[in-house]
């Protein structure tokens, strides 16, 4: 398993990109969004997240197999990108890898 966590204000975000190849977006240890991997590129993960008082914030990653390159962005503003490191936090908080139901 390979991530990263990022923090934004007062809430911690996980990109998590598990065995199966699937993308998931957590945010405080909860899961908001899981593409599996498929043929089209990239894996896509996002969420609209309300941190103030209708202050929005549109939290989203693309992952791109064939080159093994993550982009993280906050409205539209680059803040993280590479390749996704090896798996280093604390992932008991994370369910098995299943897709959605």
């Amino acid at each position: 398993m390979r991530g990263v966590e990022l923090k934004h204000r007062h809430k911690t975000y996980h990109l998590v990109l598990r065995e199966s190849g699937a993308l998931e977006l957590h945010m405080d240890h909860c899961l908001r969004k899981r593409r599996e991997v498929g043929e089209r590129e990239p894996q896509y993960v996002w969420t609209n997240v309300e941190l103030e008082w209708e202050e929005h914030h549109y939290i989203e990653a693309k992952y791109w197999v064939s080159c093994d390159e993550l982009v993280v962005t906050i409205n539209r503003d680059e803040v993280w990108r590479g390749s996704p490191p090896d798996w280093t936090a604390e992932s008991n908080w994370l369910q098995d890898d299943l897709p959605f139901e």
